[in-house]
C-alpha cells in the first residue's frame, strides 16, 4: 500500500512540477509537459530511461516529418492524416511505438497553430524536455529513497 501511495504521490508531484515549470517559462500548451511526465513514469529506472530516449528521438522525428509534410501539403486534415500514415508505421517498425502518442500530441500543436516557426519548435522541444526531465528527477528521488523517508516521517498510515 505504501509503495502505491508513494508512486501516486511522485506522479502527481511530477505532473504538477512539469506544468508549473512550463507555465513559468511562458510556454504554450503547458499542460502537455505534465502529460508527457505522466505517460513517461515507469516502475524501473531502466524502463524510464529507455522509454525517455525513444520518446525524445521519436518526437523530434515527428516534428521534422510534420514540417516536411505540412510544408508540402499545407496545414490541413489530409496532411495530418498523411503524417500519421507515415509516422505510426515508421515508429512501430523502428520499435519506438512508445513515442507515437507524445510525438503526435506535439505535432497536433503545430497543426492547430498552422505554422512551424522557430518559436513553435522551441516551445514543443521545451515541453518535451520539461516533461522528460521531471520524470528523471522523480525517478532519482525514488532511487535515493528520499520520498520513502519523507513518507515514513509524515505518514498518517500505519
Amino acid at each position: 500500500m505504501k509503495k502505491l501511495i508513494l508512486k501516486s504521490l511522485k506522479t502527481v508531484l511530477g505532473v504538477a512540477l512539469s506544468i508549473f515549470l512550463a507555465e513559468t517559462a511562458g510556454l504554450k500548451y503547458s499542460p502537455t509537459a505534465g502529460i508527457i511526465c505522466l505517460v513517461s513514469i515507469f516502475d524501473t529506472r531502466k524502463q524510464t530511461y529507455t522509454i525517455r530516449l525513444k520518446r525524445i528521438i521519436t518526437s523530434l522525428l515527428a516534428m521534422i516529418l510534420s514540417f516536411v509534410i505540412f510544408h508540402i501539403a499545407g496545414h490541413n486534415l489530409p496532411a495530418l492524416v498523411l503524417f500519421l500514415v507515415v509516422f505510426v508505421p515508421m515508429s512501430t517498425y523502428f520499435n519506438a511505438s512508445e513515442g507515437i502518442v507524445v510525438g503526435t500530441v506535439l505535432v497536433s500543436h503545430i497543426y492547430s497553430l498552422h505554422s512551424l516557426g522557430l518559436e513553435i519548435l522551441v516551445n514543443e522541444i521545451a515541453l518535451l524536455i520539461i516533461g522528460i526531465a521531471t520524470v528523471w528527477l522523480m525517478s532519482g528521488i525514488r532511487e535515493q529513497g528520499h520520498t520513502a523517508a519523507l513518507f515514513q516521517r509524515y505518514t498518517v498510515f500505519p
